[in-house]
Order: C-alpha cells, then sequence, then structure tokens
C-alpha cells in the first residue's frame, strides 16, 4: 500500500493542479504599507480619506502541486527505499529507524523546498492537487506512525518467554 500510494504521490506530483492567482490591486499590501507610514516619516495617522482596497484575484500561473516533481519523486524513492530491509528482514529495530529516517529526510526536503514566494498570493487546488496531498500523507503517516506501532503491537502479541509468574493461575 505504501509503495501504491508513493507512486501514485510521484505521479500526480507532475500534473499542474494548482492556480496561482494573485490580486491586481495588491489590497494586502496596503494594510502592511500603511502600518510604516505615520507623522515622524512623513505620512499620516488618518486613514479616513482613503476608499476600502477592493480585491482583484488574477490567474498568473497554473503548477503543479510540489515546486520540483522530480525532487518530490527522489524524496518518495527514498523515504520508501529502507522498507526494502524492513520487508525482508522484518525487526522492530528496523522499523523503527525507517521511521525516524524518514521523519529526518522530511525535515531536510521541507527546509531545502521552503520559500514565502507565494505567500500573498490564492491557491486553488484541484481534486488531482488533493489527491496528491492524501498520497503523500498516506505515505508519510503510513512511514512515521502506522509500520513503527503496528510492529510494536506484533512483537507484544508474538513476544515469547510466557507470563511472568505471580500473574499466572
Amino acid at each position: 500500500m505504501l509503495v501504491a500510494c508513493g507512486a501514485l504521490a510521484s505521479a500526480l506530483g507532475f500534473a499542474p493542479s494548482v492556480e496561482l492567482y494573485e490580486d491586481s490591486n495588491a489590497c494586502i499590501a496596503d494594510p502592511i504599507v500603511h502600518m510604516f507610514m505615520f507623522a515622524p516619516f512623513g505620512g499620516h495617522l488618518d486613514a479616513v480619506d482613503q476608499k476600502p482596497c477592493e480585491e482583484n484575484w488574477v490567474l498568473t500561473e497554473t503548477r503543479t502541486p510540489v515546486d520540483s516533481p522530480l525532487a518530490n519523486a527522489f524524496y518518495v524513492a527514498i523515504v520508501l527505499l529502507p522498507g526494502l530491509l524492513v520487508w525482508f528482514r522484518p525487526r522492530l529495530l528496523f522499523a523503527l529507524l525507517w521511521s525516524a529516517w524518514a521523519l529526518g529526510v522530511t525535515y531536510v526536503m521541507l527546509a531545502a523546498t521552503f520559500n514565502l514566494r507565494n505567500l500573498f498570493k490564492h491557491a486553488v487546488h484541484s481534486p488531482l492537487a488533493h489527491a496528491f496531498d492524501a498520497a503523500a500523507a498516506t505515505v508519510l503517516v503510513g512511514v512515521t506512525v502506522v509500520v513503527p506501532v503496528g510492529w510494536m503491537i506484533f512483537a507484544l502479541v508474538t513476544r515469547t518467554g510466557g507470563a511472568p509468574d505471580e500473574l499466572a493461575p
């Protein structure tokens, strides 16, 4: 299931499914500009004479749900690759290390690709973008939560050694 969701997330990362709109009147900038315009610097404090800004959203671009679809596909492969070790050598330690690996790689990927380029733009996500989000979230939750918890439950249920003597009937 994780491999199928990873393949789906990688494929949907290439689909242009996010529309970005920009306010042509720059209404978001007005409060920021007027916040710094006060009397000592030649500005004014009286904003009563100003008309309220009316937003005019204009489609500026349609893009993929990620900035770099190839980097996303590479990231999914790197996150899922340790799963081969867990599959062929099923050990609780390997499952926990896989979870830690996925969290570390995710942190590095987020830090490397973080930008504020689209901070003041309005994004409209198509159903394909939501499907990408769901597939990517399924991979991350599966690797970081479901696999380690499942392995811990499996280890507790199948452990050898029996019950302690004082609890035995």
